[in-house]
C-alpha cells in the first residue's frame, strides 16, 4: 500500500475475510492483488476459492471487497500478530499487542473485550474488570454484552 501511494496510485486494503487483499485503481479499472502471494492478481474465482478455504462463505459478496481505512489495515495486521502470539501460548505478548491496538483505536470494542479475557487469564483481575467494563460501555451487540456481563460476574467472584 505504501509503495503504491508513493507512486500516487489509488490503493486501499480490502475487508476480505481471512486473508488480506489490496485493490489498486488503474487506467483500465481496478485490480485486486494478494500481497502475501507475490502480489498475484486475485480475480473473483480466486477470491471465491479463498472464501471457501477459510470457511467464511461460498459466495463473493460486496462487503468482502469493502475498502478499509489505513487505521483498519493497521488493526487487522496487529490482530494477525496477536493471534499468532495467542496460539503460541504467549498471553503476555497478546495483551501487549491488544494494548497497542487500543492506543490506535481506543473505541474498538472487540479489542477491549479480548483484553479483558487475556488479563483474566494472566490473573490481573482488576485490569480484566476495567477492560470488560470499557467493552460494555462501547458494545452495541446485546449477545456479546450478556456474555461479557457473565464474564464480569465470574471474574469479580475471584476477588473475594
Amino acid at each position: 500500500i505504501h509503495a503504491a501511494r508513493a507512486q500516487t496510485w489509488p490503493v486501499c486494503g480490502l475487508d476480505f475475510p481471512g486473508h488480506f487483499l489490496v485493490r489498486i485503481e488503474g487506467e483500465d479499472g481496478a485490480l485486486v492483488l494478494d500481497p502475501f502471494h507475490a502480489g498475484r492478481i486475485a480475480a473473483p474465482p480466486e477470491m471465491t476459492a479463498l472464501l471457501r478455504r477459510s470457511g467464511v462463505g461460498e459466495e463473493l459478496m460486496p462487503e468482502h471487497v469493502r475498502p478499509i481505512s489505513p487505521r483498519e489495515v493497521l488493526l487487522r495486521l496487529q490482530n494477525n500478530i496477536k493471534g499468532r502470539a495467542w496460539r503460541a501460548g504467549e498471553a503476555e505478548r497478546a495483551a501487549e499487542i491488544l494494548r497497542r491496538m487500543l492506543l490506535v483505536a481506543p473505541n474498538f470494542a472487540p479489542a477491549w473485550r479480548e483484553l479483558g479475557v487475556v488479563e483474566g487469564k494472566l490473573g490481573r483481575i482488576g485490569a480484566a474488570i476495567s477492560a470488560t467494563e470499557r467493552f460494555l460501555m462501547l458494545a452495541g451487540d446485546e449477545a456479546a454484552s450478556l456474555e461479557a456481563e457473565a464474564f464480569l460476574r465470574h471474574i469479580r467472584r475471584q476477588l473475594n
